[in-house]
């Protein structure tokens, strides 16, 4: 297998878990989760064949153009007769009939239109720190069923930094330790997370990047720091990031005044009144 084909190690650690739980990959900046995603694409046609039908979401169609351009890369190699329908969103040509479908939702009503009634037995959503509507995870769970002995999974990939950090971290990154399966408070079902640094990514020049995150750190260094690490503790606090700045934004201390004396605003509110 070529090697930009072959599973980094925590990639392979992550298609290794069971089929059962969720699974959610916050990760830093080019970490090597979205190559992952299609790595579950993959997993999902050499398991089930035609039975596959698997789904991949965004926000917006051309933020899943680089996604389709990776698709279309790796499955050349494997799968020579795929190809990317751009009308129907979808891979043609996978074996045995397998369907790949790569689009877009950016909220509920796109739901009821696009995607409400449909069956798919691996859902992957990418960049959810970004989403506006985390309701939108239960809603689109409803899409995964599948004859046995089909097992559906969904994966969620996201960074750090994002409008959805706070309840990502509160329902899912701080609920357990990396790789153990935990239940998630919102929907009772089993999760279990995979996380990632640009470290984990051995194709990477990661000094290269660290300098192009080094920009960031110029306007946001806590967020350039979470994009780094994948640290969602730091990121908690960087809404406000660009925002704030010590050289325009603080100013020195001023002594307060001294708290006058118990009954001083009393007595002084009826020698006022005297003069009536």
């Amino acid at each position: 297998m070529p090697d930009l084909i072959r599973p980094l190690p925590w990639q392979a650690k992550t298609l290794a878990a069971p089929h059962g739980p969720g699974v959610i990959t916050p990760g830093g900046k080019a970490s090597g989760k979205t190559t992952l995603l299609e790595q579950f694409a993959v997993q999902g046609i050499e398991l089930w064949g035609g039975d596959f039908r698997g789904l991949y979401l965004r926000q917006e169609h051309q933020s899943c153009r680089e996604f389709v351009e990776l698709c279309s890369e790796q499955f050349a190699l494997l799968y020579p007769g795929a190809r990317f329908n751009e009308n129907r969103r979808t891979f043609t040509g996978l074996p045995g009939g397998a369907v790949f479908e790569i689009n877009q939702i950016k909220n509920r009503a796109d739901f009821i239109r696009k995607y409400k009634g449909r069956s798919v037995n691996l859902l992957e959503l990418d960049e959810v720190g970004d989403w506006s509507d985390l309701g939108l995870l239960e809603v689109l769970r409803s899409t995964l069923r599948a004859p046995k002995p089909i097992v559906p999974r969904i994966v969620v990939a996201c960074n750090p930094g994002g409008r959805a950090h706070a309840d990502l971290a509160k329902r899912f990154i701080f609920k357990a330790r990396p790789w153990e399966i935990f239940t998630d408070d919102v929907s009772g079902l089993e999760w279990i997370m995979a996380p990632s640094t640009m470290d984990d990514n051995t194709h990477l020049d990661v000094a290269a990047y660290e300098r192009q995150i080094g920009a960031l750190a110029e306007v946001d260094p806590a967020l350039a720091a979470a994009w780094r690490s994948n640290d969602w503790t730091v990121a908690a606090g960087s809404y406000f990031g660009a925002v704030l700045d010590q050289s325009r934004n603080l100013i020195e201390p001023w002594p307060l005044p001294e708290k006058p004396a118990p009954g001083t605003h009393r007595r002084k509110l009826v020698n006022e009144l005297e003069l009536f």
